[in-house]
């Protein structure tokens, strides 16, 4: 994307901004440094497990559940502050 941005004449981030997803590590290690939404990834696991122990054990029918967790985002170079 940044690249295709590059090729047309567009720079990031002073004409484009450019968000990403998951905070892999490469977003970290791109150039520039892509900025990201990160995922609470340990709390999400934690809570399936949990979830899941409860059903095998009986304590709890699961059918549908949903839990909402705040994501961060993680500024980098990519995207430009407004004022």
């Amino acid at each position: 994307m940044i690249h295709c941005a590059w090729q047309n004449g567009l720079h990031v981030p002073a004409d484009l901004s450019v968000i990403g997803f998951d905070d892999i590590t490469e977003a970290s290690e791109a150039q520039p440094p892509l900025t990201t939404i990160r995922q609470p990834m340990e709390k999400m696991a934690e809570k399936a497990v949990n979830l899941l122990l409860q059903q095998i054990q009986g304590q709890q029918e699961i059918d549908q559940v949903q839990y909402k967790m705040a994501p961060v985002l993680v500024e980098r170079e990519t995207t430009k502050r407004m004022n």
